[in-house]
């Protein structure tokens, strides 16, 4: 028997796959499906509407209906223009979520990457976020033999190369954002205890300036890299960063500015592109780069004798 989870999902699919679509075809279509309504049981106007509802305040994702067009249903995607991304991003899930439901038997043959452990917080986490109640995070870094408590203001979250983090201010670094990695929490049990977001904080400037996870206070440089034929498409259709723009093409290479601090992620991802990419501007970022390249040379020097 299908879970409610799962008819929300197949609902939200089914609707913005079509575009548009009638309460009437919708319920044809829910009849013919099994594995979700194994008795052909109609979708009735009440049924339709009670999920409407509880997706809307589950998943964020408004249905509208227009009367204009013989009643039918559509997915909002202008009612929260901010949150696009976000819900660009859990339409996507669900689809994928609703095709894997419906193909059990292909599984195997569909490859994901591996997100390690810290998942199963994320509901926890985007509760408190919402009510503004303070967590109590038991953490365990890399970078310390034993792990610790600290009562957290969860401010926002975010995926970075396959682990989510949380961030925000806590009793440990008060006043000031701090990075958690979900993969290395032990332990997160709501308090109850309020906190008030501050309303000039936005995440997106908190990493404006920063690639991948970390953050810092520095000030940006302006940089200018040199891309190589085999790598222009690839960095037009994924930027590096928000700020890229195409300053030079030509049949051979493309340039491409940014405005960055030079943090260690940013260098390791640089580094890993070997010759196709070459920082040229500034100076002293293109030495670092140079360097972080050399001590990686060296490690393999005498390896032809």
């Amino acid at each position: 028997m299908a879970t409610t989870i799962e008819k929300q999902t197949w609902l939200v699919d089914t609707i913005q796959r079509h575009r548009k679509i009638t309460l009437r075809d919708l319920s044809r279509i829910w009849q013919d499906n099994d594995s979700l309504n194994p008795e052909g049981c109609e979708l009735t106007e009440r049924t339709f509407h009670r999920h409407r509802e509880e997706i809307e305040r589950i998943f964020g994702i408004s249905i509208k209906c227009d009367k204009r067009d013989m009643n039918r249903y559509y997915i909002d995607e202008e009612s929260d223009v901010e949150g696009s991304e976000v819900r660009s991003w859990m339409l996507s899930t669900i689809a994928i979520d609703n095709m894997l439901n419906q193909s059990r038997d292909l599984c195997g043959r569909i490859q994901f990457e591996n997100i390690p452990s810290g998942q199963q917080y994320l509901s926890t986490l985007i509760s408190c976020m919402r009510d503004s109640v303070k967590v109590e995070l038991t953490y365990h870094s890399f970078w310390s033999d034993s792990e610790y408590t600290i009562l957290l203001e969860p401010y926002f979250v975010k995926i970075s190369k396959q682990r989510w983090y949380v961030i925000g201010p806590s009793d440990m670094h008060p006043g000031d954002p701090h990075i958690y990695a979900l993969d290395r929490v032990l332990n997160i049990k709501p308090t109850g205890k309020k906190f008030k977001y501050p309303k000039r904080f936005d995440p997106d400037d908190f990493f404006r300036n920063s690639y991948g996870i970390f953050h810092s206070d520095e000030k940006p440089l302006d940089i200018k890299i040199k891309v190589s034929q085999n790598q222009q498409k690839y960095t037009k259709s994924l930027p590096l960063h928000k700020s890229q723009k195409l300053v030079e093409e030509t049949d051979k290479y493309c340039i491409f500015s940014y405005r960055m601090c030079p943090d260690y992620d940013l260098v390791q991802e640089i580094a890993g592109k070997g010759a196709a990419y070459e920082v040229l501007e500034p100076l002293e970022f293109r030495k670092q780069i140079a360097g972080f390249l050399r001590n990686a040379a060296a490690l393999y020097e005498g390896d032809e004798k």
